[in-house]
C-alpha cells in the first residue's frame, strides 16, 4: 500500500484547483447566459453555451504540466518508490477525470434546464456538439448522457497524460535540450509546413501532397470518423503517453 499516501496526496493537491476552476466556469457561464436577458436580441434568437469539457480538458492538461516534481520528491522523502508513485498518479487521474466528467455533464444539464425555462439560451456538452456536427448518432437521452460522460473521461485521461509526459520530458532533459525542445517544436510547427509545401511545389510538383493526402484522410476517418473511434483513439493516446512517462520516470534523478 505504499502507493496509497501518494494517491491521497495527489487527490488533495487537485481539490483546491478543481474548486476554483468550477467557480470560475459557473460564474462566467451564468454571466454570458445572463447577457441574453439584458441585450436586445432578435425574436427567436437563442444563445448556445457548449463544450465545457473542452475547457476542462485544457485545465487538466495544464494541471498535468504542474503535477510532477513536488509529488515525486515528496514521495521519495516518504519512502514511496518510483513505481508506486507512477501507479498512484494513474489511480488519482482515473478518479479525478471520472469526477470531472460527471461534473461537466451535471453542469451542462443544469445550464440546459435553466436556459430551457427562460427560452433565451441553450447548453450542450462537447459530445453533443461534435455529434451534431459530424457523427450524427441517434441516441436516447440516457445513452447520450452516458456516452458524453465516457467521451469526456477518455479525453481528460489523454490530455492529462500528455501534460504529465511533457513535464517529465522537460525534467529529464538537460538545459540545452529544454531550450531546443521548447523553442524548436513551436518553430518547427510554424515554419516547417510552409517550407515543405514550397519545396514540394517547386521540386516535386505537389507529388508529396498527393501521396500523403490519402494516408492523412484514412487516419482522420479512423481516429475521428465516429464517436467510438475517437474515444478509442483517446484511450490509446492516454496509454501511450503513460507508458512514455513511466520510461522517463523509472530512472528520473533527484534534482
Amino acid at each position: 500500500m505504499k502507493w496509497y499516501p501518494s494517491f491521497r496526496f495527489q487527490l488533495d493537491d487537485y481539490k483546491k484547483g478543481v474548486f476554483v476552476y468550477y467557480v470560475v466556469i459557473i460564474a462566467v457561464t451564468l454571466f454570458f447566459g445572463g447577457l441574453s436577458f439584458v441585450l436586445s436580441m432578435p425574436e427567436g434568437a437563442v444563445t448556445i453555451i457548449s463544450g465545457i469539457s473542452a475547457i476542462t480538458g485544457i485545465f487538466l492538461f495544464v494541471a498535468g504540466l504542474c503535477s510532477f516534481k513536488e509529488t515525486f520528491l515528496m514521495g521519495l522523502q516518504n519512502g514511496v518508490g518510483r513505481k508506486s508513485s507512477f501507479w498512484a498518479r494513474q489511480a488519482a487521474m482515473g478518479v479525478i477525470c471520472a469526477v470531472l466528467a460527471v461534473m461537466d455533464e451535471a453542469l451542462t444539464l443544469l445550464f440546459f434546464a435553466l436556459g430551457y425555462t427562460s427560452g433565451r439560451w441553450r447548453a450542450r456538452s462537447l459530445f453533443e456538439e461534435l455529434n451534431a456536427m459530424s457523427w450524427k448518432m441517434e441516441l436516447s437521452l440516457g445513452g447520450n448522457i452516458l456516452l458524453s460522460i465516457l467521451f469526456s473521461y477518455l479525453l481528460f485521461l489523454a490530455l492529462s497524460a500528455l501534460g504529465y509526459f511533457i513535464t517529465l520530458l522537460f525534467y529529464r532533459l538537460p538545459v540545452v535540450g529544454k531550450v531546443l525542445v521548447g523553442a524548436g517544436v513551436p518553430l518547427s510547427i510554424s515554419i516547417l509546413p510552409p517550407l515543405l509545401k514550397m519545396a514540394d511545389t517547386a521540386f516535386f510538383h505537389e507529388a508529396g501532397r498527393r501521396a500523403l493526402y490519402p494516408a492523412a484522410e484514412a487516419f482522420g476517418k479512423m481516429a475521428f470518423g465516429a464517436a467510438p473511434q475517437t474515444m478509442a483513439f483517446c484511450l490509446v493516446l492516454a496509454a501511450l503517453f503513460s507508458l512514455f512517462s513511466w520510461l522517463l520516470l523509472r530512472r528520473a534523478p533527484v534534482k
